[in-house]
C-alpha cells in the first residue's frame, strides 16, 4: 500500500496522472499493474518483449487518460517521447547515473496543461547506499567535481542541498516550474 498511498498523497488529483513507473523485472511491472488495477488505478505492464502495436496502443491510452500508469521494464529509458507524463515512479534501483537521468527525462518534456513532475523514489528510502548527492549533482552541473567541491567546502550548502534532495525524492518533486518556464520562453521570444 506504500505505492498507492503516496501517490494519492502527493498527486494533486488521481484522474489527471499519467505515469511511468520503472520496474525490475517482468514479474514486477506486472504485478504493479494489477495491485494498480485492484485499487482502481487503470495501468498496464510493458516490457523489452511487448509488440510496437502494443506499446503504441498502450502510448495512446496512457495519454487520453483511460490508463493512469505504465510500469516498464526494459523500455522507456530512452527513445520514447510522452510530453504528457506528469509522474514517475522509481520502483528500481540503478547505480547509472545515465539510466536515472533518462528516466527522469521522460517526465521533464513540456506539455500543455501540464504544471509539474512528481517523482516518488521508492529505491531511496530502501537502500541507505543510496547515493543522493550524485543524482542531484548530475542534475544540477555537468561537473561532479564542482558539486563535491561544493559540499566539502560548504557543510551548511551540503545540509540544505541534501534535505531539499530528501523531501524531492521522497515527497513530491516539483524539479521543473513547467509554467514559469513556458512563460520565461515566451517573454525571451518576444524580446528577440
Amino acid at each position: 500500500d506504500l505505492v498507492v498511498n503516496s501517490i494519492l498523497k502527493y498527486v494533486t488529483d488521481i484522474d489527471d496522472v499519467k505515469g511511468l513507473g520503472f520496474c525490475v523485472s517482468i514479474a514486477h511491472a506486472q504485478f504493479m499493474a494489477r495491485y494498480f488495477n485492484t485499487h482502481g488505478i487503470p495501468s498496464m505492464a510493458l516490457t523489452g518483449d511487448s509488440p510496437d502495436e502494443e506499446r503504441n496502443a498502450a502510448k495512446q491510452r496512457l495519454v487520453s487518460g483511460e490508463l493512469r500508469f505504465l510500469f516498464v521494464v526494459d523500455i522507456y529509458n530512452e527513445g520514447v517521447d510522452i510530453p504528457e507524463v506528469n509522474t514517475v515512479l522509481f520502483l528500481r534501483p540503478t547505480e547509472s547515473l545515465t539510466v536515472f537521468l533518462q528516466q527522469l527525462g521522460r517526465g521533464l518534456r513540456l506539455a500543455e496543461n501540464k504544471d509539474c513532475l512528481t517523482v516518488l523514489d521508492f529505491i531511496g528510502q530502501a537502500n541507505k547506499k543510496y547515493n543522493f548527492e550524485e543524482k542531484f549533482a548530475a542534475l544540477l552541473s555537468h561537473s561532479n567535481h564542482s558539486m563535491q567541491f561544493r559540499f566539502r567546502t560548504r557543510l551548511q550548502s551540503e545540509i540544505e542541498f541534501l534535505s531539499v534532495a530528501d523531501n524531492l525524492l521522497h515527497h513530491r518533486a516539483h524539479l521543473v516550474d513547467l509554467n514559469r518556464d513556458r512563460k520565461s520562453t515566451r517573454l525571451n521570444s518576444s524580446h528577440i
